[in-house]
């Protein structure tokens, strides 16, 4: 992972690098042109009239339009833009030059004198789209610089790449002509990394995991027409020479091939932000796609309704401001991003713009009370007068001292170096803090406090897992949040003993500059570092650390104080009551899911005394001296068979109803049913003085309920149905068997067969149980003596006894 990232860092300064020198070519190459002759118009490398222009450049008053082709300068032919541009540079500004033109109506002549490039043009012309660039270009930076373990960061980084070189090169491939092959090369990768963007983000799509070849398949097309710019651009010189060749592609081919590519793309991509909209699996993601469509909107809808108005009532805008437009687009698409990291983008907002529009207040409002007192005030002898200057020094400072504690209390929220209110955050986080009752809520709360009232960097805290003996980060917060998500501290690591022993504030300092610290100083250290920690406050709960609160450094650059430590002191003592109620509170929800669980299978009683750990349930198994009882209903086949689905599975659950309720009043357990059997077991979890005899009862009261239930079912279904019950005495093995996928707790041995096989060989109202179970009962039972049996996988006969009830 470490060699990841370092090689994901060196391809990120590399590109960064680059994009360094892309900057550099086009704003050299464009100043360049600055008081220079030039055409009156721009073209591209092929010669055919550009995009950037400006209405009041003779080319354009001329007539000249978009894409139309100059084929000769004053009868010299011209088979690339270098070759108009390099002629009307040797002429002088206004002499008059002849281009032959062609276009869809034919081929005609223009004359258009030399022009001057101005610096207005250079602003107007060229700034604008390099300066929507650079904001592209920033917007893809700092969205890698803030996650930069994200892979939908990296894709937006190679889009804002594309996109932004795209732009800032816009006026190059009409000047210079040095990048137009990257230039196409980026117009045709701008649709698919959109695309490959949108199928991993908000969130990655479903049909990845299936074919994930497809996230990188959707380049294909667009590489192929890159490849076709560039054998265009390689050979179009030959081509245009001789008329074209049949085996080079031509220019009008390769921008219908880009523009149909652009059209299915971005239906793609339509259908998938759409798709995130109202099918992501989280609000997160929902709320992601909401924010892209508003970027979109904002993006998008103004150009298409100024040139809808533009085609209708024909005027003219400038275009090249478009770009402020667009990056609309990417802006909300890199907020998505960074929104739910600490360092969140409106903060980044704040510092910077904010910054900007507080320098320009304080420096704007001084130049203007400087130009009225010279302007207005100069014209008087006052002025001229030594001591004016003193006067207007106190002027100033009596206007801007009220401003100027304005304008540092603004400046204080934005650079997080505002005072909080003690009082207000002890009641507004103590008091929402012991309503709740849920351990991430509670925690939640706390970090909010510390990320939006402190202005702490980093935060986390972690809780003690006594089973495990150590401290686990259970919820963080900050720039280095992914860092320290995974951190885990032993019981035995100095750090903790310290804080445990002390049971008091740590900060970093302490460690590295306390003397009686000197011993364990460099791992404490460490231990600090791996939690982006400068200060550390325990959770104290009846004088037991029950967890560690770690908090990084002030956004301000301050240090904690007296009031800061209170504080924390204050909120830790809350905070540890808190985690407490919510652990109890999870731990009463755990009982009861577990007491409901039990109840399906053991008797209150039992449960009861599982809960309360007064049985001791070994999960790897035992041997122990049982009473398994077994019952069996008779010809259960034909009733299934003359019985509708929906009455057999009626009077089934009536039935196993009424039996497990005399098991469980009986202190037996429901080991299991199978099919239309039931098995029970009596002494099993907990010691019965006589669990033979208990067995018999509840086999004598399971037979009374069965005629009971015989007399509701020939009234209401028109039949009756019976039941054989086997009772064996002797030892099992309790305990889990099966797989690790599927454990059953259940007995098994011999004992169980045979109670089994009496089972079978009981008739229709027939209690039958082994001499085992016999020297169980005791007096007061009457019971009958039978015949021996041979019963299945015996070798001799077994004796056999009757209940009589």
């Amino acid at each position: 992972m470490k060699n990841y990232f370092r090689i994901s860092s060196l391809l990120f300064y590399g590109i960064s690098a680059f994009l360094v020198v892309i900057l550099a070519i086009c704003f050299v190459h464009a100043l360049s042109w600055v008081n220079k002759p030039f055409p009156g118009f721009l073209l591209y490398k092929e010669a055919f009239v550009g995009s950037f222009k400006s209405n009041d450049w003779p080319g354009i008053k001329a007539g000249l339009k978009f894409h139309e082709r100059i084929a000769a300068v004053d009868g010299k032919p011209a088979l690339a833009g270098q070759d108009v541009v390099k002629t009307v540079r040797e002429k002088a500004p206004g002499t008059p030059v002849r281009y032959s033109v062609k276009s869809k109506e034919g081929t005609g002549e223009v004359t258009v004198p030399v022009e001057i490039f101005t610096v207005k043009d250079f602003l107007l012309v060229f700034s604008v789209t390099f300066l929507g660039g650079l904001i592209i270009y920033a917007f893809g930076t700092a969205v890698y610089l803030l996650k930069p373990d994200m892979r939908p960061s990296w894709v937006f980084y190679l889009e804002t790449l594309w996109l932004g070189t795209y732009m800032v090169s816009g006026f190059e491939i009409q000047s210079s002509y040095v990048l137009v092959r990257f230039h196409y090369a980026c117009l045709c990768l701008i649709p698919p990394t959109l695309f490959h963007f949108f199928l991993i983000f908000p969130e990655r799509k479903r049909v990845l995991i299936r074919w994930p070849f497809l996230e990188y398949l959707v380049y294909v097309p667009s590489l192929t027409i890159v490849l076709g710019y560039q054998i265009y651009f390689s050979l179009f010189r030959e081509a245009s020479i001789s008329g074209g060749l049949p085996w080079v592609p031509t220019y009008e081919a390769l921008g219908q091939a880009v523009r149909i590519s652009m059209i299915f793309y971005m239906i793609g991509i339509v259908s998938l932000v759409l798709h995130a909209l109202y099918r992501a699996m989280n609000i997160q993601g929902r709320q992601r796609a909401r924010m892209i469509l508003f970027g979109v909107t904002v993006a998008f809808a103004p150009p298409i309704i100024i040139m809808v108005l533009a085609f209708f009532i024909k005027f003219s805008f400038p275009w090249n401001f478009f770009p402020f437009f667009i990056i609309f687009f990417p802006a909300s698409i890199a907020y998505s991003i960074v929104k739910h990291n600490l360092f969140e983008a409106d903060a980044i907002i704040k510092r910077t713009v904010g910054y900007v529009i507080v320098t320009a207040v304080v420096v704007g409002a001084y130049v203007l009370v400087s130009i009225f007192f010279n302007v207005f005030l100069g014209q008087y002898q006052v002025s001229q007068s030594r001591v004016f200057p003193i006067i207007f020094t106190l002027i100033i400072i009596l206007i801007f001292n009220p401003l100027r504690n304005r304008i540092q209390s603004l400046v204080d929220r934005l650079f997080f170096r505002k005072e909080y209110d003690y009082g207000e955050i002890i009641h507004r986080i103590g008091g929402a803090m012991t309503s709740l009752l849920d351990l991430g809520q509670i925690l939640k709360q706390m970090l909010r406090t510390f990320m939006e009232d402190m202005f702490i960097n980093t935060s986390s805290v972690m809780l003690l897992n006594p089973a495990t003996a150590e401290y686990q980060v259970y919820l963080a917060d900050g720039e280095k949040k992914g860092e320290i998500e995974k951190v885990i501290f032993r019981k035995d690591q100095p750090l903790m003993q310290i804080i445990e022993r002390e049971k008091r504030e740590l900060t970093k300092y302490d460690v590295i500059e306390d003397p009686k610290y000197k011993a364990v100083s460099q791992d404490c250290a460490g231990d600090f570092g791996s939690v982006h920690a400068s200060l550390m406050v325990p959770l104290v709960f009846q004088d037991e650390v029950i967890g560690v609160i770690n908090l990084g450094e002030k956004k301000s650059g301050k240090s904690y104080n007296r009031e800061d430590i209170d504080l924390l002191r204050t909120l830790a003592n809350q905070g540890a009551v808190a985690i407490q109620n919510a652990k109890l509170a999870d731990q009463m929800k755990n009982e009861e899911l577990v007491r409901a669980n039990l109840a399906r299978y053991l008797s209150p009683q039992i449960v009861e005394q599982v809960i309360k750990r007064d049985v001791q349930v070994n999960l790897g198994g035992n041997r122990k001296v049982v009473t398994v009882l077994f019952s069996d209903i008779r010809n259960f086949t034909r009733i299934s068979e003359t019985l509708p689905p929906e009455q057999l599975v009626a009077l089934l659950n009536e039935y196993f109803t009424e039996m497990a309720k005399i098991i469980f009043q009986n202190q037996g357990s429901l080991d299991k049913y199978i099919g239309d059997a039931i098995v029970a077991v009596f002494g099993s979890l907990i010691p019965l003085e006589n669990p033979g005899r208990t067995a018999v009862q509840a086999a004598v009261q399971m037979m009374k309920e069965m005629s009971m239930l015989n007399e509701k079912w020939k009234n209401q279904y028109g039949f009756r149905m019976e039941i054989g019950i086997g009772i064996n005495t002797g030892e099992v093995f309790l305990g889990n068997i099966g797989s690790p996928e599927r454990m059953e707790f259940t007995v098994i041995g011999d004992t169980v067969n045979i109670a089994s096989r009496f089972s079978g060989v009981a008739k229709g109202g027939q209690i039958l149980f082994t001499k085992e179970t016999l020297a169980d009962l005791g007096p007061g039972v009457k019971y009958g003596e039978l015949p021996p049996v041979k019963v299945k996988g015996k070798t001799g006969k077994l004796e056999v006894f009757e209940i009589l009830y």
